[in-house]
């Protein structure tokens, strides 16, 4: 974290005249996904990973065997081989990032892909699904902004 965050003491911790200042961010920060992207960034960029970051598509990381897209804290790789892929995948771990590891890329970000012929359909029947399961279908929206060109 760049700026000095203080925080109010949780209820019932509370002490008159104090608050708590952050030394990590916190999920519900602004700054968080910046946060993270800027750490996710550094890690790749490592010396023994050697990822680039693509100056047309700043979520966009790659080498001369692999690509890595991110989209939050979801990533895509793609490689010709398997194994390019793993080795950028083993390294990332010894840098401490942990990962969940899907077999494809069908669920990704909560969309289904299907091509149909020539056509490529990406329908969000899951997600409509919990909404509905939740009884959420007529529940208010409210707009969070992210912290603007963390990028």
């Amino acid at each position: 974290m760049e700026e000095i965050i203080h925080i109010k003491i949780p209820w019932g911790y509370q002490k008159d005249g104090y608050v708590l200042r952050l030394k990590r961010s916190l999920c519900w920060l602004r700054q968080s996904l910046c946060n993270f992207f800027e750490s996710l960034k550094s890690i790749l960029m490592k010396e023994h990973i050697q990822m680039q970051q693509s100056k047309s598509n700043l979520c966009m990381f790659y080498t001369d065997k692999a690509i890595c897209l991110v989209h939050v804290d979801d990533f895509l790789f793609f490689a010709k081989d398997d194994a390019d892929i793993d080795a950028v995948l083993k390294q990332i771990k010894k840098c401490g990032l942990e990962m969940t590891i899907e077999d494809d890329v069908a669920g990704f970000l909560g969309v289904l892909i299907k091509q149909v012929g020539d056509k490529i359909h990406l329908p969000q029947e899951g997600m409509i699904d919990k909404i509905k399961a939740m009884g959420l279908e007529e529940a208010k929206h409210v707009t969070i902004s992210a912290a603007f060109n963390c990028l």
